[in-house]
């Protein structure tokens, strides 16, 4: 506005002279001149007008208000400097336009990218973790497992160490008692024969005592002790072969419970192993994956944050770009149709010709 004013001044100084001698002339050809100054500055500033309050532009106001009472060639160069402004504008808005769309496709192309990559590490970050603690779990029931095993062995070795105590002790008492009755039917069959009276007769007299009568020795009586001896001595046996059958088959369910859970603990162990080597494999993917995701995560952050610089200066809040480009051609459209009046063509003709009388009107 500065820079209109100076120049407003130094043209009023310039032409104020010629503005005289247009505005009154003295002969019939100089009135004729007049009136079609008047009828063009009247056009102008029509049109300025009606530019003015169809864009609520105050510049056209201000220069349809020039054209009343400034010289045409003021008039001219303000609206040659207003056409110049508005095309200057034009190519900048197309290129901040063009910068826009842009940079906000590219930032959004990356932000999906990103956003993909960021629930692609995230997904293997999760599936690490779920994959983790199920391992972790399995080892914990497998160390469950083991102390199990453990426990049984220990308990299977105590019963077996009691139950070989007691067949140990049962077995000698049933040789022993075996041995005593097969060594007294020895003497007593040997007795009942006939040996046995000589030999307690000879023992008796030894001591000075009479001999007794054994005459009964081969009686039925003699029968039923030895009957009952040798039925104690087959029970004897039997018990004991019973006992050492029993203490076999413990010995042998021992041992095999024993290798069982020998071969049980050692598969456990090598599981355990395994899945502990599994879990640190996990361990040191889940780090890269976190660190990609951390990384990833970052860049989004940052393309996040350049489109919200972006929205500012990008956004249409009162008018799309579109909208702006249309009006600003038809500004410039209604800039040219004045000129054109002020260089003396028909206005009627000018706007049929030129294609703008639906742009303005």
């Amino acid at each position: 506005m500065e820079a209109l004013a100076k120049a407003e001044e130094v043209l009023s100084a310039k032409f104020s002279t010629l503005l005289v001698q247009v505005t009154y002339p003295s002969d019939d050809a100089g009135v004729a001149s007049s009136d079609k100054t008047y009828q063009a500055r009247d056009k102008v500033m029509g049109v300025l007008k009606k530019l003015g309050r169809k864009f609520n532009s105050y510049a056209m106001m201000e220069i349809a208000n020039a054209a009343r009472k400034d010289p045409f060639a003021k008039v001219r160069g303000l609206i040659e400097s207003m056409i110049s402004k508005l095309q200057t504008q034009a190519a900048e808005e197309a290129d901040h336009e063009s910068f826009c769309k842009e940079e906000t496709a590219k930032s959004l192309k990356a932000k999906e990218t990103k956003q993909m990559y960021v629930d692609r590490y995230q997904s293997r970050i999760d599936e690490a973790k779920a994959a983790h603690e199920e391992l972790k779990l399995e080892v914990a029931a497998l160390h469950a497992e083991l102390k199990e095993i453990a426990e049984a062995t220990k308990k299977a070795t105590e019963m077996r160490t009691q139950e070989h105590s007691e067949y140990e002790v049962a077995s000698k008492d049933y040789k022993e008692s075996g041995e005593a009755i097969t060594q007294a039917l020895v003497v007593l069959k040997d007795f009942y024969a006939g040996e046995g009276a000589s030999f307690i007769q000879q023992s008796e007299f030894s001591k000075g005592k009479q001999a007794p009568d054994f005459g009964s020795a081969k009686s039925d009586s003699s029968h039923m002790i030895l009957e009952i001896l040798e039925v104690a001595n087959s029970d004897f046996s039997k018990l004991l072969a019973e006992a050492e059958t029993q203490e076999a088959e413990s010995e042998e369910s021992y041992k095999t419970l024993i290798q069982e859970n020998k071969v049980a603990k050692a598969a456990k162990e090598s599981a355990i192993k395994n899945k502990t080597s599994e879990m640190k494999s996990i361990e040191v993917a889940l780090t890269h994956h976190k660190q990609d995701w951390e990384t990833v995560s970052a860049e989004l952050d940052a393309v996040m944050e350049y489109l919200d610089k972006l929205k500012p200066q990008c956004e249409n809040k009162a008018m799309t770009f579109e909208e702006r480009k249309a009006r600003r051609e038809a500004e410039v459209a209604g800039l040219q149709e004045a000129l054109t009046i002020l260089e003396g063509e028909d206005i009627a003709a000018f706007i049929q010709r030129k294609g703008f009388l639906q742009k303005v009107l």
